[in-house]
């Protein structure tokens, strides 16, 4: 899947949100990163956000159901992983929240409110699009039910190691920019794109 045609994310935006969010009739008011995803979803027409850096992760509790949400996060070279899961963010963001005389208050309001849960996980290395691998894939371990629909391995992948990668981490799903670009390293290369897409496809069918 290519980042750039199939989801948005939002990043280093500062602009405030458009007047219609930030007149949206709510108890809590949307927080700015999570303004400048739905912006840019609904300008450019996706209903997927991928969700970098922590900004982004924790304005989860704002967006709506409609938009689906690839949450990332980072494994280290043995596997680990470094980014905090869905809903571990939030949950120390609401610390501050539930203190003074009316914490209760808050306390009963954080559990009602927002959304917790991702579509998918997509596990990715420390430098994301350097083309490096993103971790030992035989070490990976993502947690269970953090997501709806599986996980996405991304970093380093290729035509020609792709299927290894599958094999061994099992994600349901894979992420590739780099790996398929032609010499300026942005420009995706056609033939490159058609190899990966069949070496995934064969890796399907035999493990059927």
């Amino acid at each position: 899947m290519d980042r750039g045609r199939n989801h948005c994310a939002a990043r280093g935006a500062r602009r405030r949100a458009p007047p219609r969010l930030r007149s949206a009739q709510s108890r809590y008011s949307l927080s700015d990163a999570a303004a400048q995803i739905i912006s840019a979803c609904d300008s450019a027409g996706v209903s997927v956000a991928q969700l970098h850096g922590d900004a982004s992760r924790l304005s989860l509790l704002d967006l709506p159901e409609r938009l689906r949400c690839i949450y990332v996060m980072t494994a280290g070279a043995d596997g680990s992983l470094v980014t905090a899961a869905p809903g571990e963010l939030q949950l120390e963001a609401s610390v501050n929240a539930v203190s003074g005389a009316q914490g209760w208050r808050k306390a009963v309001d954080w559990v009602s409110r927002g959304r917790r849960t991702v579509d998918w996980l997509l596990v990715d290395g420390c430098q994301p699009g350097s083309g490096q691998a993103a971790c030992d894939w035989r070490t990976v371990r993502v947690p269970r039910g953090a997501s709806r629909r599986g996980w996405l391995l991304a970093g380093g992948l290729t035509p020609d190691n792709v299927a290894q990668a599958l094999a061994q981490a099992s994600p349901q799903g894979v992420d590739v920019a780099s790996g398929v670009a032609g010499p300026d390293g942005v420009a995706k290369d056609p033939i490159k794109v058609e190899a990966f897409i069949h070496a995934v496809r064969m890796h399907a069918a035999l493990a059927v």
